[in-house]
């Protein structure tokens, strides 16, 4: 994963959204390898250590909570918007 995040660095440094890729693949698509990485090993640990119960419970708590995350980010977002109103049309 960190190969992968240090070749964006250079191959879109002339680029004009050079940043905005740089986040879109490092943080957002590569930062997910890592996150599902650690939540796969810590359901092996339950199953290898013999309490695959407690790892069914975990996956359903740890999806849950994403999901209950997501919603409410949509929610405080959709709210923000209402307030707020949408952003101006940027010419590109």
């Amino acid at each position: 994963v960190a190969f992968a995040r240090g070749l964006p660095l250079t191959t879109t440094a002339s680029h004009p959204r050079a940043r905005d890729i740089r986040l879109l693949v490092g943080a957002g698509f590569l930062g997910g390898f890592t996150t599902f990485s650690a939540f796969t090993v810590e359901l092996a640990e339950y199953r290898i250590d013999g309490d695959p119960t407690t790892g069914l419970l975990y996956a359903a708590a740890m999806i849950a909570a994403g999901l209950a995350a997501a919603l409410g980010g949509l929610a405080l977002g959709r709210a923000w918007i209402a307030r707020r109103g949408p952003a101006p049309e940027t010419a590109a």
